[in-house]
């Protein structure tokens, strides 16, 4: 009897193992801080926001192996990183760089590569 539930523990675990997973991740989800917040409902934010959809063309700008994304509706711009945070366009050296304009999946996921390579 006790070799027929040792041998089925690790498969029960194996397939516990993705929904506890996910439990635990909910758990971690971050939230954002207030000043984010408040600078991305801010003016100045809007009007970055704007600047990079133009750069953009108001379009995805991902670029994968057929090409460049074709989604113009539900734009998103994305932070590729917070050094220049605020002041995405303080000057010719942060031109907007820091800053891609992305479809809600596309944003998922470099969101997702980024939380990755975080925890490297």
């Amino acid at each position: 009897m006790w070799a027929q539930i040792s041998s089925n523990l690790p498969l029960l675990l194996v397939v516990l193992a993705p929904s506890a997973l996910l439990v635990v991740r909910r758990k971690r989800r971050r939230r954002l801080s207030s000043e984010y917040r408040a600078y991305i409902s801010s003016g100045a934010w809007q009007t970055v926001r704007r600047r990079a959809l133009t750069r953009a063309g108001w379009r995805c700008e991902h670029v994968g192996l057929t090409g460049r994304c074709r989604v113009r509706s539900g734009l998103q711009v994305h932070h590729l990183h917070y050094r220049h945070f605020g002041r995405e366009w303080d000057g010719i050296k942060t031109s907007g760089e820091s800053l891609r304009v992305l479809c809600r999946s596309h944003h998922v996921r470099a969101d997702r590569v980024r939380r990755r390579r975080s925890l490297r």
